[in-house]
């Protein structure tokens, strides 16, 4: 999967937010992700511990896959500028921990 490195400056309705706060949570992108970990939550929590990431894996497979396709972002950088008001991509390990935490969460 190719990264974009430099900035985002919009994200558009398929990405996924990472962050707090009501603009986060009323994102486009972050209400289909969490559509998206309620549909696969109770099979993944009642499934063993080696089978989770496969639920986390589907979900942001969903997520790329769309047309456009779907990025994770992270606001600011921490390797270059943290107060950025640039997005930057949080690359698939970032994705599959961002998921694999909603997945766990109660609400």
């Amino acid at each position: 999967m190719m990264y974009q490195n430099n900035g985002i400056e919009a994200p558009h309705d398929h990405d996924v937010l990472s962050g707090r706060g009501h603009g986060i949570n009323e994102h486009t992108g972050n209400k289909r992700f969490r559509v998206l970990v309620q549909e696969l939550k109770g099979e993944c929590l009642s499934s063993p511990k080696p089978e989770k990431p496969r639920f986390a894996r589907t979900i942001v497979n969903s997520i790329l896959n769309l047309d456009p396709p779907g990025r994770f972002l992270k606001k600011g950088n921490p390797k270059l500028d943290q107060d950025s008001k640039l997005w930057y991509e949080i690359g698939d390990q970032g994705a599959m921990k961002k998921t694999m935490q909603a997945l766990r969460e109660k609400n």
